[in-house]
């Protein structure tokens, strides 16, 4: 369906199973994208296919959200001048940049997905628990700075590629994945599984704390807070484990197991 969808400031409500729409979505006014109209497309189909195909047009007003379980993907280079909100489903990334560079990230408990895409968007604010889910090859998702993270709430990073901590041997022979007793190569001790012994004698080796080797999350301006990083996991598909987070420099990065 890519019929003109037009409002003069007014607010613009598409709720559909599939959605596909070619045609701009305008919610502004000629007083300017401030005095703009909030936009919501709510979806249900959970996957994206020849009728399911998303919005390809430019998307213009204020504020974007969007809602439902379904998956929704954005194909146009769009202007609006507000946030943007995942509040239920998935918002997946049709190429790179389609979101506007100053628009705010608000995770409302859905999936903000990447598909392998390069974006540069606002602050990351966290309301409920959701998803980052970055796609395969090279590719950067860099916001502005942090923005506020309501307490108690998780935000979970999958499809990271990088170095995980391993379980490695302490001196109380156990396999950990915390402890500052591991049991090194030389028989000291250290407090980091790099250089450890693997449950079968073998040396660990990678550096966690490393830079992602496929897609990477940047957080510049300020630092995160150690509270706000506690609220991050990084979820390992290859064990099923989650990791904590670490900021280096700018970059959020998989650091020991929990």
């Amino acid at each position: 369906v890519s019929p003109s969808y037009n409002s003069n400031g007014g607010a613009i409500n598409i709720s559909a199973r599939n959605i596909n729409i070619g045609s701009a979505i305008s919610a502004t006014t000629n007083k300017g994208t401030t005095f703009g109209g909030d936009i919501t497309i709510t979806t249900t189909n959970t996957i994206v296919d020849a009728i399911n195909v998303g919005v390809s047009g430019v998307i213009s007003g204020k504020n974007f959200t969007k809602a439902g379980v379904g998956i929704l993907k954005l194909s146009g280079t769009n202007t609006y001048a507000g946030s943007t909100t995942i509040s239920a489903g998935t918002l997946q990334l049709g190429a790179s940049e389609r979101i506007p560079n100053s628009s705010n990230i608000i995770l409302n408990g859905g999936t903000f997905s990447t598909a392998g895409f390069t974006e540069t968007v606002g602050t990351l604010s966290l309301q409920d628990n959701s998803t980052i889910a970055l796609g395969t090859g090279s590719h950067i998702l860099t916001f502005s700075g942090p923005g506020t993270f309501t307490a108690a709430k998780v935000l979970t990073i999958t499809g990271w590629k990088g170095v995980y901590a391993s379980n490695a041997l302490t001196k109380y022979g156990q396999m950990a994945g915390t402890s500052t007793d591991f049991v090194r190569v030389t028989g000291a001790l250290g407090s980091s599984t790099s250089g450890g012994l693997s449950q079968y004698g073998q040396r660990l080796t990678g550096t966690v704390g490393s830079a992602g080797t496929d897609g990477r999350i940047i957080v510049n301006s300020t630092i995160l807070t150690t509270a706000q990083k506690d609220q991050i996991k990084f979820y390992n598909s290859t064990d099923g484990s989650y990791n904590k987070t670490l900021q280096i420099t700018a970059e959020l990065v998989a650091g020991d197991k929990y």
